[in-house]
């Protein structure tokens, strides 16, 4: 099922519709690799559903403990908010905001490469350029700011120190956008 649903992201507009589709499968392997996939052929029609599994992620967030309860949930949405970033509509900067604001680090550093790859975004820039600026930020999420100001050819804030380091030793990172791997 899963080369079926890459096959579909070479075919028109119908079949870029039934990959859309893909990501309610209810099998979760399908679902990753429609996730997947979308991103990949640049499915504009999958934006919706990749949205969706962010929202769904961002309200279920307060019945976490001290561990990821659901990292499959996690993963989903890291996975959406890469393939949102391959499409690439500039549209979606907004939205990447509202939810940058509401994010862990992990989160914060995937948003900040997704922002970087939208397309033709006049506000990308400015907004990585101000959280790299932030000293209130973690030295983490800053350094992915950083990162992606030099990849678009941006210029980039004097370097200051944050208040926080961010990450501790466990800290799973999962950047599908950059090496694809845990």
């Amino acid at each position: 099922r899963c080369s079926a649903i890459t096959a579909l992201g070479a075919g028109g507009e119908a079949a870029a519709r039934e990959m859309a589709r893909r990501l309610n499968d209810p099998d979760q392997a399908v679902r990753a690799c429609a996730i997947r996939a979308a991103g990949e052929s640049k499915n504009g029609f999958a934006v919706e559903g990749l949205l969706a599994n962010i929202d769904g992620y961002q309200s279920a967030r307060g019945n976490k403990g001290l561990y990821e309860d659901g990292i499959k949930a996690r993963l989903k949405v890291i996975d959406s908010i890469w393939s949102l970033g391959e499409i690439g509509d500039p549209g979606l900067m907004d939205k990447f905001a509202k939810v940058y604001t509401e994010s862990d680090d992990i989160i914060k550093i995937n948003l900040i490469v997704g922002m970087g790859k939208l397309k033709k975004s006049e506000k990308a820039g400015p907004y990585i350029y101000n959280i790299a600026a932030d000293v209130k930020e973690t030295e983490v999420v800053r350094a992915a700011a950083y990162e992606m100001l030099e990849h678009l050819g941006s210029p980039a804030p004097a370097a200051s120190r944050s208040a926080s380091v961010g990450m501790e030793k466990g800290d799973l990172i999962f950047t599908g956008g950059i090496v694809g791997t845990v």
